[in-house]
């Protein structure tokens, strides 16, 4: 992870030596990622071309915020990630992840994902 990568409204962010560090870290944690891994199995609904994923509701969506904290990271709630795609001239598929998780570095601020470029 560079500074580069994280981006804030299109401007790359502020981001400490630490919260990098710290990021490689949570990067690097093969448990953190097996908890992530386990988020495959929170439901997904769809309905015509929209595809629909809450973690609030998913038991493993609590595991990979409680990996996230033992691998010494906070984790952060994201209300709502959409994301749209097109599949030809005519036709979109939206993508949406309401309540989805994010492990952060201790040291990181939360305005880091305020409006990030993904």
């Amino acid at each position: 992870l560079r500074s580069g990568d994280l981006l804030k409204n299109g401007q790359e962010a502020d981001v400490s030596e630490q919260c990098l560090r710290e990021a490689q870290d949570l990067r690097d944690n093969s448990n953190l990622w097996a908890a992530l891994a386990g988020t495959s199995e929170c439901p997904l609904t769809h309905e015509d071309n929209t595809f629909e994923k809450d973690f609030s509701s998913c038991p493993a969506g609590d595991r990979y915020s409680i990996a996230c904290t033992a691998a010494g990271g906070k984790s952060v709630i994201i209300p709502t990630i959409s994301i749209v795609c097109k599949r030809n001239e005519n036709e979109r598929v939206e993508i949406i992840f309401n309540n989805a998780i994010e492990c952060l570095g201790n040291s990181c601020p939360e305005t880091l994902l305020d409006k990030a470029t993904l």
